[in-house]
């Protein structure tokens, strides 16, 4: 169905400084949400940063900078 959500690596394989992680789909924000500690949907388009956490036990597994793209105006359209 195109309303689920998909997270997807957007870098390629390898030793890195930084990864690239897609989330789209209807639920995208929700799944932010679970994983950022400080997800705001907004503002659109503007760096923020978080720090990533186990959706379950609220480890802190790493710090990430994040931007939102709503839909129509992303790369995907969602």
């Amino acid at each position: 169905m195109l309303s689920d959500v998909i997270a997807a690596v957007a870098t390629p394989a390898g030793r890195s400084a930084i990864a690239v992680v897609r989330v789209s789909g209807d639920g995208a924000h929700t799944v932010a949400s679970r994983v950022l500690e400080s997800f705001r949907p907004e503002p659109e388009r503007r760096a923020a940063r978080s720090r990533v956490v186990h959706p379950e036990t609220g480890e802190v597994i790493d710090d990430a900078v994040y931007i939102t793209l709503h839909a129509p105006r992303s790369y995907t359209g969602q």
